[in-house]
């Protein structure tokens, strides 16, 4: 039999072990409220918009005006006008009325300037695409007749500190002797634009090119080239038409022609960047049958990361058919962007936090994390002009105008909010 002693000491083991099953309980109560937390983070599906409206002045000698960005963490406006001879960028602070003048285009640069490729502020940073054609090689054509070009890009930070690939007022050219056939198609990834374009090398050759600016450092790389063949107007090779990208994944269309005798014809494949010197083909735009399948497809936008693509058909005549699509990338599985067709493609692709975002200058569209399509917001409101949707520090913002004439307007400050 046992001793009161060692009663006792069972009685304290029993007591112990049963604060022990208690500690162990209430740690599985606690992993599983964490568990359900994060489940219900994952699976959200409803979520809207907590819109701000400002009323805002536009400087009464601006022409030309157009919104570039609003920045909610030191509640300025950005934008850019024309006045006289120059094109100025400028912001200004909502809350005391003041403004401030980033930068210009004047002199040499005005002068030179054919078309502005893309602008905007990324993060208080100012980022300028130029395309010049009248410092070009002395403006001389190419083998084909057609007019030259060359790219300047002028970035500018949030201390007015400018850099720019060439000085103008220096260089009739720029350094590396860069010509091409037209103006680029860029689109921004963070702090990255990804640029496509052409020119001619010789007479029998089109070459094209994956290019990408960081506006950190003012740096211009070559991610891709390809070469086309075009000898007795046959079309032979491979050509490079759009790219994009989020969050550094980096996505190009491929058209290979095999003696075709347009641009038109030959076949497509989305491509992404591994490295910087490896690609691997992702998907092949011949096989995609839904919503019909259609000859010599190709598409105008494509953009996405590793989960998702994001592509807009390219199609020249009106469409029968929702032209955009969400591409599962895991399962190849894609879906229709509503209200996306011929003449209100895709244009650009953000992400904020766990959501993607998509804008075809009509509407506004809001993907999960599963790819499923949470909002559609149309913001062009009848009669009245809207500028571009932009995006700064996980905000949505866009400007409508009564008219491009009107020196007043309506600043929409959009935030994502789950239900």
């Amino acid at each position: 039999f046992p001793t009161r002693r060692s009663s006792d000491l069972l009685i304290c083991l029993f007591i112990f072990s049963i604060f022990l099953t208690s500690c162990s309980s209430k740690e599985k109560k606690n992993s599983n409220v964490e568990t359900n937390t994060e489940a219900k983070k994952e699976t959200i599906e409803k979520v809207e918009f907590d819109e701000e409206i400002k009323n805002v002045e536009i400087p009464k000698n601006a022409t030309e005006f157009r919104f570039l960005n609003y920045n909610p963490e030191n509640n300025k406006l950005y934008f850019t006008y024309t006045s006289e001879d120059r094109i100025v960028y400028a912001s200004k602070n909502l809350k005391d009325e003041t403004t401030d003048i980033i930068y210009e285009i004047k002199g040499n640069e005005k002068e030179n300037m054919f078309a502005i490729a893309r602008d905007g502020v990324i993060d208080e940073t100012l980022f300028i695409v130029k395309v010049n054609n009248k410092n070009v090689a002395n403006n001389k054509k190419n083998n084909n007749g057609k007019e030259t070009f060359e790219y300047n890009f002028i970035v500018v930070d949030k201390n007015k500190t400018i850099q720019k690939y060439f000085d103008e007022d220096k260089y009739s050219i720029t350094n590396d002797n860069q010509v091409y056939n037209k103006i680029p198609s860029v689109t921004v990834d963070g702090h990255n634009l990804i640029l496509t374009c052409e020119n001619n090398v010789g007479k029998d050759i089109l070459k094209s090119y994956l290019l990408q600016f960081n506006i950190d450092d003012a740096h211009l790389s070559l991610l891709e080239e390809e070469e086309l063949n075009t000898k007795n107007n046959k079309l032979n090779g491979k050509y490079i038409m759009f790219a994009g990208g989020l969050e550094n994944h980096i996505y190009f269309q491929v058209i290979n022609y095999q003696n075709d005798d347009a641009m038109e014809k030959g076949y497509a494949d989305i491509y992404k960047q591994i490295s910087p010197n490896e690609s691997k083909k992702v998907l092949e735009l011949e096989k995609i049958t839904t919503p019909k399948a259609v000859k010599n497809r190709k598409v105008i936008f494509v953009s996405g990361d590793d989960k998702f693509l994001f592509t807009s058909d390219y199609v020249i005549e009106a469409s029968d058919y929702n032209t955009g699509k969400v591409i599962n990338l895991e399962t190849m599985e894609s879906s229709e962007i509503p209200n996306v067709e011929s003449a209100h493609d895709l244009t650009d692709a953000y992400k904020i936090n766990d959501f993607y975002l998509l804008d075809n200058n009509d509407n506004i569209y809001v993907y999960n994390k599963s790819g499923k399509l949470l909002i559609q917001k149309n913001y062009e409101e009848k009669g009245k002009s809207a500028s571009k949707v932009a995006i700064s520090k996980n905000t949505i913002s866009y400007l409508v105008r009564e008219n491009d004439e009107s020196k007043e307007a309506q600043l929409h400050i959009l935030r994502i909010k789950a239900k």
